[in-house]
């Protein structure tokens, strides 16, 4: 069963693909992703025959091969459970990648991207593969015509990510290796040939001499550090070495969400003295009303209770802090609340809800991104 909602369809069409898939939809051998909520993301490599087994149930990759992205694919299982199956973007790529590392998110990457000018046909030299959460990144900036030559010193995570390259169909971007660039540097075949070098090291600074070797005249430099002391290391060495606009940079991402209005905890029915004999004051809010003479809270009291049966009470003054107060005339009829509760409709039948927008809790401090620019070889 398949089912393609708008929804997912204009979502799907504005992924940018990492794929070689050139179709609308996939076929046996791509990578594809499957989408379940907002943290639950799964990355999957189609195989004609194989099955992938999650919390959602149990996907068979013969019924997505050939199925248009963004369509809803179904367990066969038939308890309705669902994913939706997008293009793999860089994007996608990081929320579903294993974490073999800590891993660097997209509100320092795309600022990483904008500081080495990453662009079509340049080339870029990684060192800190880890997960390959950067490396993705780099790869579609990169296209087409652009190389990335990524390091990792730990061999056994150099072979799983130089796997997930392939899955991912990168193999035509990114040259995975291992070595320690530290120690090794980056190699004689890059000498002079690099435009930018990004360093997601413990001690970058160690690598810089080696960088001297294979940064172009006017490259740019970018270094991804936790600590402010490893910043203080760096930046003294590319001045040392007389590096130009050695400067630091900290990216915090700022979520906004939106919400309907609140409605209020609890409706009052009061009688004041100014409304005694003409009408009834309702009183709305989330404040207790504190209340003078012979009046009382009927919402507490007697829930049920209408307008007429306040007649029988004495005067009421309310002084809450928070309440809308409606004056309900002689034949019951309402006037003053003009704000809309949830769920409540204007006269021409559209929603009247108020909507709020607000502040979601923001991601703490990462790292710190250092950049700086290499001078001409004749400058003093």
């Amino acid at each position: 069963r398949v089912h393609c909602p708008t929804s997912l369809c204009t979502v799907t069409s504005m992924v940018s693909s990492v794929s070689t898939t050139k179709g609308l939809a996939p076929q046996d051998g791509d990578f594809v992703v499957l989408w379940g909520t907002y943290t639950t993301i799964f990355g999957v490599k189609l195989q004609s025959g194989s099955i992938t087994n999650n919390k959602f149930g149990s996907f068979h990759h013969n019924d997505l091969i050939g199925v248009p992205y963004g369509s809803k694919v179904y367990s066969r299982k038939g308890d309705d459970r669902w994913l939706a199956m997008l293009r793999a973007s860089p994007e996608m790529i990081t929320q579903s990648l294993t974490h073999r590392t800590q891993i660097i998110y997209h509100a320092d990457i795309s600022v990483v991207l904008i500081l080495l000018d990453v662009r079509p046909g340049r080339v870029i030299v990684e060192a800190g593969t880890g997960s390959g959460s950067v490396s993705a990144s780099f790869a579609r900036a990169l296209r087409p015509g652009g190389r990335l030559h990524t390091f990792e010193f730990h061999a056994e995570r150099q072979r799983q990510a130089a796997e997930d390259f392939s899955r991912y169909g990168m193999d035509d971007v990114i040259t995975s290796r291992h070595g320690n660039v530290c120690n090794d540097g980056f190699g004689e075949a890059l000498q002079d040939g690099i435009d930018g070098v990004f360093l997601d090291l413990p001690m970058p600074w160690l690598a810089i001499q080696h960088v001297d070797h294979c940064l172009r005249e006017g490259g740019k430099i970018c270094t991804f550090s936790p600590c402010v002391e490893q910043v203080e290391r760096v930046a003294g060495e590319l001045r040392r070495r007389g590096y130009h606009d050695v400067r630091m940079l900290e990216t915090l991402a700022v979520n906004w969400g939106v919400r309907a209005e609140s409605a209020p905890k609890k409706r009052r029915i009061v009688q004041s003295s100014s409304s005694r004999g003409k009408g009834t004051t309702w009183a709305r809010g989330r404040g207790k009303p504190r209340t003078q003479g012979a009046g009382q809270d009927l919402s507490e009291s007697n829930p049920n209770a209408t307008p007429a049966a306040l007649g029988k009470l004495g005067d009421t003054k309310v002084e809450t802090d928070d309440v809308e107060e409606c004056h309900a005339e002689g034949d019951g009829a309402a006037s003053g609340c003009d704000k809309p509760l949830e769920g409540e409709v204007n006269i021409d039948g559209t929603d009247a809800t108020a909507w709020l927008s607000y502040q979601m809790p923001m991601r703490g401090h990462t790292g710190y991104l250092l950049y700086a620019t290499r001078p001409p070889m004749d400058e003093p």
